[in-house]
Protein backbone atom coordinates (compact mmCIF):
# COMPACT_ATOMS: atom_id res chain seq x y z
CA UNK A 1 0.00 0.00 0.00
CA UNK A 2 2.80 2.20 0.70
CA UNK A 3 4.87 1.93 -2.67
CA UNK A 4 1.42 2.10 -4.20
CA UNK A 5 0.59 5.47 -2.58
CA UNK A 6 4.60 7.07 -3.38
CA UNK A 7 4.00 5.60 -7.29
CA UNK A 8 1.06 7.15 -7.29
CA UNK A 9 2.47 10.57 -6.39
CA UNK A 10 5.84 9.93 -7.76
CA UNK A 11 7.83 10.41 -4.22
CA UNK A 12 9.81 7.94 -5.24
CA UNK A 13 11.75 9.36 -8.69
CA UNK A 14 14.18 11.60 -6.86
CA UNK A 15 14.28 13.95 -9.95
CA UNK A 16 10.72 14.41 -10.09
CA UNK A 17 10.03 15.61 -6.86
CA UNK A 18 8.37 18.96 -6.66
CA UNK A 19 9.39 21.36 -4.26
CA UNK A 20 5.89 21.75 -2.75
CA UNK A 21 5.86 18.39 -1.13
CA UNK A 22 5.90 18.62 2.74
CA UNK A 23 9.70 18.03 3.94
CA UNK A 24 7.97 15.51 6.93
CA UNK A 25 4.76 13.65 6.55
CA UNK A 26 2.90 11.43 9.21
CA UNK A 27 0.28 9.25 9.04
CA UNK A 28 -1.65 6.58 11.12
CA UNK A 29 -4.85 4.35 10.63
CA UNK A 30 -8.46 4.60 12.05
CA UNK A 31 -7.64 3.16 15.09
CA UNK A 32 -4.32 4.40 15.68
CA UNK A 33 -1.88 0.82 15.78
CA UNK A 34 0.03 1.82 12.96
CA UNK A 35 2.26 4.72 11.73
CA UNK A 36 3.78 5.75 8.57
CA UNK A 37 6.58 8.04 8.17
CA UNK A 38 7.96 9.53 4.87
CA UNK A 39 9.42 12.45 3.67
CA UNK A 40 9.99 14.62 0.06
CA UNK A 41 13.31 12.57 -0.16
CA UNK A 42 13.22 9.41 2.33
CA UNK A 43 10.62 6.61 3.23
CA UNK A 44 11.09 4.98 7.13
CA UNK A 45 10.73 1.38 6.98
CA UNK A 46 8.41 -0.09 9.65
CA UNK A 47 11.73 -2.01 10.99
CA UNK A 48 13.59 1.08 10.81
CA UNK A 49 10.60 3.30 12.29
CA UNK A 50 10.52 0.75 15.91
CA UNK A 51 13.86 1.26 15.77
CA UNK A 52 14.42 4.83 15.52
CA UNK A 53 11.85 4.89 18.38
CA UNK A 54 13.76 2.75 20.39
CA UNK A 55 17.56 4.78 19.35
CA UNK A 56 15.23 7.83 21.00
CA UNK A 57 13.49 6.16 24.01
CA UNK A 58 14.52 8.55 25.89
CA UNK A 59 12.59 11.02 24.82
CA UNK A 60 9.41 8.45 24.96
CA UNK A 61 9.50 8.10 28.85
CA UNK A 62 11.38 10.53 29.88
CA UNK A 63 14.64 9.19 31.16
CA UNK A 64 17.47 6.53 30.13
CA UNK A 65 17.54 2.82 31.47
CA UNK A 66 13.93 2.80 31.61
CA UNK A 67 13.45 0.14 28.77
CA UNK A 68 12.56 -3.35 29.69
CA UNK A 69 12.68 -4.74 26.12
CA UNK A 70 12.15 -4.37 22.34
CA UNK A 71 10.36 -6.98 20.10
CA UNK A 72 10.00 -7.38 16.39
CA UNK A 73 8.14 -9.90 14.07
CA UNK A 74 9.98 -12.29 12.24
CA UNK A 75 9.51 -10.38 8.58
CA UNK A 76 11.44 -7.44 10.10
CA UNK A 77 15.22 -6.16 9.50
CA UNK A 78 17.60 -6.90 12.56
CA UNK A 79 18.07 -2.71 12.83
CA UNK A 80 15.97 -2.82 16.10
CA UNK A 81 18.41 -5.30 17.13
CA UNK A 82 21.59 -3.08 16.23
CA UNK A 83 19.94 -0.42 18.28
CA UNK A 84 19.04 -2.73 21.31
CA UNK A 85 22.33 -3.85 21.56
CA UNK A 86 23.96 -0.76 21.16
CA UNK A 87 21.76 0.60 24.24
CA UNK A 88 22.67 -2.50 25.70
CA UNK A 89 19.18 -3.63 26.00
CA UNK A 90 19.21 -6.93 27.19
CA UNK A 91 15.80 -8.20 26.36
CA UNK A 92 15.57 -8.08 22.49
CA UNK A 93 12.85 -10.95 20.81
CA UNK A 94 11.96 -11.94 17.39
CA UNK A 95 8.04 -12.83 17.32
CA UNK A 96 6.03 -14.58 15.02
CA UNK A 97 3.69 -12.29 13.57
CA UNK A 98 0.46 -11.06 15.63
CA UNK A 99 -0.06 -8.55 19.06
CA UNK A 100 -1.23 -11.62 20.57
CA UNK A 101 2.57 -12.38 20.94
CA UNK A 102 3.95 -8.56 21.59
CA UNK A 103 0.80 -8.23 24.10
CA UNK A 104 1.88 -11.39 26.00
CA UNK A 105 5.74 -9.72 26.48
CA UNK A 106 4.00 -6.75 27.43
CA UNK A 107 1.83 -8.57 30.32
CA UNK A 108 4.97 -10.33 31.47
CA UNK A 109 6.35 -7.40 31.92
CA UNK A 110 9.33 -7.90 29.22
CA UNK A 111 9.19 -5.26 26.71
CA UNK A 112 8.46 -1.69 26.33
CA UNK A 113 8.23 -1.07 22.86
CA UNK A 114 7.73 -3.21 19.83
CA UNK A 115 6.94 -3.49 16.01
CA UNK A 116 5.76 -5.10 13.24
CA UNK A 117 5.99 -5.42 9.55
CA UNK A 118 3.13 -3.79 8.83
CA UNK A 119 3.83 -0.36 10.33
CA UNK A 120 2.29 -1.66 13.61
CA UNK A 121 3.90 -0.34 16.70
CA UNK A 122 3.28 -0.70 20.20
CA UNK A 123 4.22 -0.01 23.76
CA UNK A 124 2.89 -0.89 26.97
CA UNK A 125 1.45 3.03 28.04
CA UNK A 126 -0.92 2.79 25.17
CA UNK A 127 -1.14 -1.14 24.28
CA UNK A 128 -1.53 -0.66 20.39
CA UNK A 129 -2.76 2.37 19.89
CA UNK A 130 0.61 4.61 19.46
CA UNK A 131 0.49 5.76 16.15
CA UNK A 132 -0.38 9.27 16.81
CA UNK A 133 1.86 9.19 19.39
CA UNK A 134 4.62 7.38 17.33
CA UNK A 135 4.34 10.44 14.67
CA UNK A 136 4.73 13.14 16.76
CA UNK A 137 7.88 11.13 18.65
CA UNK A 138 9.43 10.87 14.45
CA UNK A 139 8.64 14.56 13.93
CA UNK A 140 10.25 15.99 17.43
CA UNK A 141 13.17 13.53 16.46
CA UNK A 142 13.89 14.88 12.86
CA UNK A 143 12.94 18.72 13.67
CA UNK A 144 15.52 18.53 17.15
CA UNK A 145 18.32 17.01 14.56
CA UNK A 146 17.28 19.84 11.97
CA UNK A 147 16.49 17.00 8.85
CA UNK A 148 13.08 18.53 8.01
Amino acid sequence: MANEFCNINNFLKINAIPESLPNFGAACDGDADRNMILGRRFFVTPSDSVAILVAHSESVFGAPGKLLGVARSMPTSGSLDKVAAKLGIKNVYETPTGWKFFGNLMDAGKINICGEESFGTGSNHIREKVGTNNDKIHLDQWNSNNMI
